[in-house]
């Protein structure tokens, strides 16, 4: 070997070339295709286990959110305003609602007659 460069000499290279071709090819371990696998499907099941994480996290996030913000929502005066105005608006179509909205739905025919004539009880 040169000492300066840790390099091998043209006659050492040539010696290990020589040999190299000379000899027979190495065999891989019984196992080798087998482990490979599977550290592939470990790293596989380990990224597909990762993504479910996340996404439970996500849901816990959304959860937690919804928690703080839907009675920030439904304590507001626009919500209290739409309230009142679907229960004056039910209140004022109440009897167009328990006779007619059957009928209105399924048009004008002898079985939504039938329907719609039965009493509709306030819920």
């Amino acid at each position: 070997m040169n000492e300066d460069f840790n390099y091998l000499s043209d006659e050492e290279l040539e010696k290990l070339i020589s040999s190299t071709e000379e000899s027979s090819m190495v065999q891989a371990p019984p196992d080798f295709e087998e482990s490979v696998l599977k550290v592939i499907s470990f790293q596989a099941r380990k990224r597909e286990y990762a993504r479910f994480r996340f996404q439970v996290c996500m849901a816990m996030a959304a959860a937690i959110l919804f928690m703080f913000l839907i009675p920030a929502i439904s304590n507001s005066s626009g919500v209290a305003t739409i309230r009142e105005r679907s229960s004056q608006a039910a209140e004022e179509n109440d009897s167009n609602t328990k006779t007619g909205y059957v009928s209105e739905l399924l048009g004008k025919h002898s079985f939504s007659d039938a329907v719609s004539s039965f009493e509709i009880g306030n819920n």
